[in-house]
C-alpha cells in the first residue's frame, strides 16, 4: 500500500482515538534504551505530530513519514498498546510503516539477517538493544531474524531429541 495516505492509516490504526493521556509515554522503554530519547520521540508526541500532519495535509503519503526517527526507534514491544485506554495500535502502525519502507526500497534502514539476508529490524533498534546484552552469545541472537532463530532452535531441539531417542534404543534390555 505505498500510496496509502497518513489520514487513511491514522483511521485504520486508531491514531485519532489518542487523547494524549501519557500512559504510553510512562511505560515506553525507549527512554531507557536510547540515551538521546526525549519527549519528541514519545509515542503520544509522535501520534500528535502525525495527526497534525494529516490535518494540515490530508493527502500526505505514508512514504513522506519514513524519515521520522521516532518510527525507527520504536521497539514494537506492545507496552503502549497494553496500557492505552483508547486502544491505539501504534505498534501495528509502526510495523505498517516499516513494511511500506521496504516496499519503497528503503532496506538500508534495516539490519539484515546473518543467515538469510532478509531485513528484520531497524538498525537503530538492533544497535540499542545490543548495548544492553551481557555477552557476545546473547548479542549473536540479534544478528538473525525470528524465522531463522526458530529454525535454528528447531534443529537443536530435533538433534537433542534424536540423541536422546538413540540412546534409549541403544541400551540393552535388563
Amino acid at each position: 500500500m505505498p500510496d496509502q495516505t497518513l489520514k487513511d492509516a491514522a483511521r485504520q490504526f486508531g491514531l485519532s482515538n489518542c487523547d494524549r493521556c501519557g500512559s504510553c509515554a510512562a511505560v515506553c522503554p525507549m527512554r531507557k534504551v536510547y540515551p538521546d530519547f526525549d519527549a519528541r520521540h514519545a509515542p503520544r508526541t509522535t501520534i500528535a505530530r502525525l495527526l497534525l500532519s494529516s490535518a494540515l495535509r490530508p493527502a500526505v503519503p505514508l512514504t513522506d513519514l519514513l524519515e521520522d526517527d521516532s518510527l525507527w526507534m520504536c521497539l514494537t514491544c506492545d507496552a503502549c498498546l497494553d496500557v492505552c485506554p483508547q486502544e491505539v495500535e501504534l505498534r501495528d502502525f509502526v510495523q505498517h510503516l516499516r513494511e511500506t519502507a521496504l516496499e519503497a526500497g528503503m532496506s538500508d534502514r534495516f539490519a539484515l539477517c546473518s543467515r538469510c539476508a532478509r531485513p528484520y529490524l531497524p538498525k537503530l533498534v538492533v544497535q540499542a538493544l545490543a548495548s544492553y546484552l551481557p555477552d557476545d552469545q546473547s548479542r549473536e541472537l540479534l544478528t538473525t531474524c525470528p524465522k531463522c532463530r526458530r529454525r535454528e532452535f528447531s534443529k537443536k531441539l530435533l538433534s537433542s531429541t534424536h540423541r536422546q531417542a538413540s540412546g534409549r534404543f541403544a541400551r540393552s534390555p535388563e
